[in-house]
């Protein structure tokens, strides 16, 4: 029984096999150019299938490292909104424990004061922990304990604020301006800002917390006064602000406060304080009801990301126009004071 096998040869192989079947009277040497030459071929298109293969694995290679960095972004942006989704949680559940115990409270002393009342006896109530109706007491330690709780409360709305705004994600030149109303009849004004600095993150928070520390020069329309009334610790200063205006002088008594993460973040928050039991407000000046938070990201090596919000209650809504000029001219001006600092710290390094 005979068996056979097949054997497939390409076009080159085939015409290699043919000449050296050939007769020996052919020319010995054109036999050994043609078999080099066709050698020559054979081992050029080899080459150049290796050559395909190894670049359609470089490609391969080149997409999945994209979708890798795309999964790993993904996965990161959703872990930060989860983180964010979480915090709203637990502020919202926070929210809803205080209002009831609020509520509690009121009908107690609902019930007590009838009791009082009834029997002929006046009484005064004093809340136990001022610093929610944001005044300051004149006890060392309360009145300490009162400025941290108070900028820590606004710190812990600070992502929530930047959402409304709009400006949670961005990372280039953008403004907001959100107002809400009141049932009071008054509005809450938010402005909000993000941009993308060039410059390292040590610089621009320097620059930043050196604005706040030292007194500025605005270069504002109308008169002002900037001075540090205490220092509280290293990251936690009380500062008045007052401003001379055409309609009314607006006084700034600020609370400020400011957190290092350690993803790389700093954040910077400010809130007035109506009430000082110690230094009492000047009650013929405009007691600003303000809140203001600013966040530096570092973005890579050389830049970071800016975020500003601020908060403005009015007790009247017609003033709401010069309300939002007078911000924007301070926002404005002390932006260019910012970035004339983070200029000079560029230009002359600290070695």
């Amino acid at each position: 029984m005979t068996s056979t096998i097949n054997i497939d040869f390409t076009k080159e192989e085939y015409e290699i096999l043919e000449l050296l079947r050939g007769s020996p009277k052919e020319n010995q040497n054109a036999k050994r150019q043609r078999v080099a030459m066709l050698a020559a071929k054979r081992t050029q298109r080899y080459r150049r299938k290796v050559h395909e293969e190894v670049r359609d694995l470089r490609q391969q290679v080149k997409d999945l490292q994209m979708k890798h960095d795309k999964f790993l972004t993904m996965t990161a942006f959703d872990g930060k909104w989860k983180k964010i989704a979480k915090l709203e949680k637990k502020r919202w559940l926070n929210a809803v424990n205080e209002n009831n115990r609020l509520k509690q409270l009121i009908k107690d002393q609902l019930c007590f004061a009838n009791i009082i009342s009834a029997s002929g006896t006046s009484l005064s109530f004093k809340m136990k922990e001022e610093w929610q109706c944001l005044k300051l007491a004149a006890d060392p330690k309360i009145r300490i304990a009162a400025i941290h709780a108070i900028a820590d409360r606004e710190y812990k709305v600070m992502e929530s604020v930047f959402i409304n705004l709009g400006i949670i994600d961005e990372d280039h030149v953008c403004e907001r301006v959100l107002e809400n109303p009141m049932h009071s009849g008054g509005i809450n004004i938010h402005l909000g800002a993000s941009q993308r600095v060039a410059a390292p993150f040590s610089i621009v928070v320097n620059a930043m917390w050196d604005l706040i520390c030292t007194t500025p020069r605005p270069k504002m329309t109308f008169p002002y006064q900037y001075g540090l009334i205490e220092v509280i610790d290293e990251s936690t200063l009380y500062l008045n602000w007052t401003y001379k205006h055409l309609v009314c002088d607006f006084q700034f008594r600020l609370v400020v406060k400011r957190y290092f993460e350690p993803n790389k973040r700093f954040v910077i928050v400010t809130r007035t304080i109506l009430e000082d039991e110690v230094i009492p407000l000047d009650k013929n000046m405009k007691i600003c009801n303000d809140t203001s938070w600013m966040e530096v990201n570092a973005a890579s090596k050389d830049q970071v990301i800016l975020r500003y919000g601020s908060k403005c209650c009015e007790d009247d809504t017609s003033s709401k126009a010069m309300t939002l000029s007078i911000y924007k001219e301070l926002q404005n001006s002390w932006s260019q004071i910012f970035q004339e600092r983070i200029n000079s710290q560029l230009n002359n390094p600290i070695m």
